[in-house]
């Protein structure tokens, strides 16, 4: 989305945030975010194919449409460690 989310966690002064989008028209503005932010990455992928077994000791927020939080609800405790 516009990064609204993205922008008050990074006002909260994280130790590293990394961004998934499955729009990809928003790219240009995620590496906006980036150039201004070192803490930060990006991957423009679907939420439901990525691998959460890499993002061990992470906190994760969302803001998706709700069928779409339903289904990852399924996957987090399958790649929790």
């Amino acid at each position: 989305g516009p990064a609204c989310l993205t922008r008050a966690i990074l006002k909260k002064g994280v130790k590293s945030l990394t961004l998934l989008e499955i729009d990809q028209r928003f790219e240009p503005l995620l590496a906006d975010i980036k150039r201004d932010y070192s803490n930060v990455d990006y991957r423009i992928c679907d939420a439901l194919e990525f691998d959460f077994s890499v993002a061990k000791d992470s906190i994760i927020i969302s803001n998706l449409p709700y069928n779409v939080s339903t289904a990852l609800l399924f996957i987090f405790p399958e790649n929790r460690k």
